[in-house]
């Protein structure tokens, strides 16, 4: 059991469970080595918690989808399909768009009486 899962077997009371960003693998500039593919291994794991703690558990990896490599955020709800949005502003200044696609497609996801939009990092700076 790694340090994530004993964290999570101790959380209660909760509906909402949210990870780091790139938890598995920390941020990297080189995403081929330690990409998963949207039902791998990695997000098979995020489904177990969810499904375990009966929560929506929220977190991003890097995702291979068609010899691209994305900054998937994933919302894993226990009784339903995985949401996932692609972050959308790459920090060019940075050389981030070198490494990863970024997706124009903004994501809501409605829960109970609440919508959750979906952001990673520096788009949340921003209102698009």
């Amino acid at each position: 059991m790694d340090l994530v899962d004993s964290l999570i077997a101790d959380i209660k009371d909760t509906n909402l469970i949210v990870l780091p960003e790139m938890r598995n693998t920390g941020f990297s500039m080189t995403p081929q080595p330690l990409a998963t593919i949207m039902y791998g291994i990695v997000v098979q794991q995020i489904e177990i918690w969810a499904s375990q703690k009966s929560v929506i558990v929220g977190g991003n990896v890097i995702v291979e989808a068609n010899g691209r490599y994305y900054n998937r955020f994933l919302l894993v709800d226990s009784n339903g399909p995985i949401a996932f949005y692609d972050k959308r502003l790459l920090f060019t200044l940075a050389g981030k768009q070198k490494a990863y696609s970024a997706n124009n497609e903004r994501i809501t996801y409605a829960y109970v009486d609440r919508n959750i939009n979906l952001n990673v990092c520096y788009d949340l700076r921003f209102r698009i």
